[in-house]
């Protein structure tokens, strides 16, 4: 768990990495959370939060981030999938 410093560390660092383009925000993350593990997986989810976030809050975009995918196997289940972006990192 990330203590407080981290914390703000992390709120920082995404502040950064968002204000980079698109194909440099992986290396950039890499680059500043070197060897510290847990920052790097803190940023990577929260950048993840970010990117659904603006897609769901993108013009004429559906509410839900779900997306319906047919049906499979037993029963006819209904099969949903997730339609996040990872081009954030």
């Amino acid at each position: 768990m990330l203590g407080p410093e981290d914390q703000r560390r992390v709120e920082e660092l995404l502040r950064e990495t968002l204000a980079l383009p698109a194909d440099q925000r992986a290396a950039f993350v890499q680059r500043a959370c070197g060897d510290n593990d847990e920052l790097r997986v803190e940023l990577k989810h929260r950048l993840a939060l970010e990117a659904a976030r603006r897609e769901a809050e993108a013009p004429g975009a559906d509410a839900s981030p779900w997306a319906y995918a047919g049906t499979t196997g037993m029963a006819s289940s209904t099969k949903l999938v997730c339609r996040s972006r990872s081009s954030y990192v």
